[in-house]
């Protein structure tokens, strides 16, 4: 009997269940992930805030981002990167429900390094879940596997419409 070829071994470890619901579930997570970061800038202006300082909450965002994909990663060790993704994820989306209540600069600002500090607890995380699954010597397809199906969220897939609508609703309303 000959060793599997190739073909054979990356359809192994590809339809594999947990290679599959991983993708998924970090698909998923990626839907409205990067909102804020396309969008704070806007809300920023539209809260009559000065348009320089608009343009330095993305700043925020990603210097947050910084420490959010390190301190998450140190504590995965412990806590496990699985379980660290998903608070993360979970308070991401936490951060996203309480944007329609920053209404002021110092709002704004604690809003971009809170949500720059979990999104970068998402984004870190996803290769360290990725070679838990498999055999280290089966890693690299598996992060492969993972990364080509996150891209085509990221480039198939519209931004969220909800977010322009939220920029254009009085806030006294919700």
């Amino acid at each position: 009997m000959s060793p599997p070829g190739l073909w054979e071994i990356c359809q192994s470890i590809v339809w594999a269940f947990v290679t599959i619901l991983l993708a998924l579930g970090m698909f998923f997570a990626y839907v409205g992930l990067f909102s804020p970061f396309f969008y704070v800038t806007s809300w920023s202006v539209h809260q009559g805030l000065n348009t320089n300082i608009s343009f330095c909450m993305i700043s925020l965002i990603n210097a947050a981002n910084l420490f959010g994909c390190i301190i998450p990663g140190i504590l995965a060790d412990r806590y496990g990167s699985y379980n660290m993704m998903t608070a993360a994820a979970f308070t991401s989306g936490i951060i996203c429900c309480c944007w329609v209540k920053a209404t002021s600069l110092a709002g704004v600002a604690m809003l971009s390094l809170a949500y720059g500090f979990c999104s970068g607890g998402v984004t870190s995380p996803q290769v360290a879940c990725a070679t838990v699954i498999k055999k280290p010597q089966d890693c690299g397809v598996v992060v492969g596997c993972l990364m080509t199906f996150i891209s085509h969220r990221v480039r198939s897939l519209p931004q969220p419409f909800h977010v322009s609508q939220i920029i254009n609703t009085n806030t006294e309303d919700l």
